[in-house]
Parts: structure tokens; C-alpha cells; sequence
């Protein structure tokens, strides 16, 4: 399967969960074809510090994310998200999403 060019998006969040208004509008752009998302990881910081990471194959159904169409790759990695997690303050998110222009 030849793929490219890719991109990577990071969407940040405050609160340990996405903005269902965000879910929706990406949801949206993807529904209307303008684009496939390859692979999602979404990561959390919790109010005690402690990480939650959700990736594709997991049930992103309590994230908002389960009705999005991904085809499932492995594209994001532990460095994508280490700079991440190391980024997120107690309390925030962030939905590492790789696409494709469609």
C-alpha cells in the first residue's frame, strides 16, 4: 500500500478528555472525504500525574473517537509520543492524529 505524503496534527485539550466539538469537526472532514486518518493516539495526563494513552486498536468509543473511519497503521512512535507526554500538564490531553489528503 504506497501512502504520502503524511501529516501529523497534534490536538491539545484542557481536561482529561477531547472537546466533543472537536471530535465532531474532525469526524466531519473525514466523513466528507477530505481526508483518512491513518493512526490516532490520544494521551492523557491525569490530575495526579499518572498517563493514559488510548491508541487505534483500543476502544476509542469513550474518547468520542469511535465512529471515525481510521485505516489503522502504526505511525505514530514512542518519540512522536514522548515529546508529547512530556509536554502535557496535569489535567490536559492531546489526540495525535497522522492523515492523508484524500
Amino acid at each position: 500500500m504506497e501512502l504520502g505524503p503524511v501529516e501529523l496534527v497534534v490536538l491539545t485539550f484542557l481536561g482529561e478528555r477531547p472537546d466533543p466539538e472537536v471530535v465532531g469537526a474532525v469526524a466531519k472532514v473525514v466523513s466528507q472525504g477530505y481526508v483518512t486518518v491513518l493512526d490516532l493516539v490520544f494521551i492523557s495526563r491525569l490530575q495526579d500525574g499518572q498517563i493514559r494513552i488510548t491508541d487505534v486498536d483500543e476502544n476509542l468509543d469513550d474518547l468520542g473517537f469511535g465512529s471515525l473511519e481510521i485505516k489503522a497503521q502504526t505511525l505514530v512512535n514512542e518519540d512522536d509520543m514522548e515529546v508529547i507526554r512530556d509536554s502535557l500538564e496535569p489535567g490536559t490531553s492531546a489526540a495525535i492524529i497522522v492523515y492523508e489528503e484524500s
